[in-house]
């Protein structure tokens, strides 16, 4: 042993192996912090205690890299699919969708009235355990159906559920 080697290995080594965790540890907060943003206000708008708001949080969401294009546009209702995964109310939606006046450039237009605005996901599972799943978490007020569309817009055969809440606003 020559002088200094017991203090590199009991003091700089653990000193050096802390300092690296920490940078990791710091650099995938940031991005899980900006996912939790998205999910915090995604699970927010779903709960469904006030009119929806979409415009902003699809934005946000495609400026992140979570969506992209739209997939289908039914009734104006926008789809997206996830590109990125996110855990929204213990669900893992495959996509999200929605409508909100003032995002014209947003959301495309499809043929119809316009509808009242909205925000939704869509996930993998049957009407009647969502909705189970729903009731556990005091939600109680979501429109929950079958989805029509896989995430490629094509018809779905079976196990996508859509999760909505409308707004309560008149047209």
């Amino acid at each position: 042993m020559y002088p200094g080697e017991t203090y590199r290995k009991l003091v700089m080594k653990p000193a050096l192996m802390l300092a690296i965790t920490l940078l990791f540890a710091t650099a995938s907060n940031s991005v899980a912090g900006q996912s939790s943003s998205h999910v915090r206000s995604l699970e927010s708008q779903l709960r469904c205690r006030r009119d929806p708001e979409a415009g902003k949080l699809l934005v946000e969401l495609r400026a992140s890299g979570y969506i992209d294009r739209t997939y289908i546009v039914e009734d104006t209702i926008s789809y997206f699919k996830l590109l990125k995964p996110l855990v929204v109310l213990g669900f893992r939606p495959v996509a999200v969708f929605g409508f909100q006046e003032g995002y014209e450039k947003f959301f495309e237009r499809g043929p119809g009235t316009t509808p009242p605005e909205m925000i939704g996901i869509v996930v993998r599972g049957n009407q009647d355990s969502v909705k189970l799943r729903l009731r556990s978490l005091g939600i109680h007020n979501l429109e929950v159906e079958p989805h029509a569309y896989n995430t490629n817009g094509g018809a779905a055969r079976s196990g996508l559920v859509s999760i909505a809440c409308w707004s309560t606003r008149e047209k």
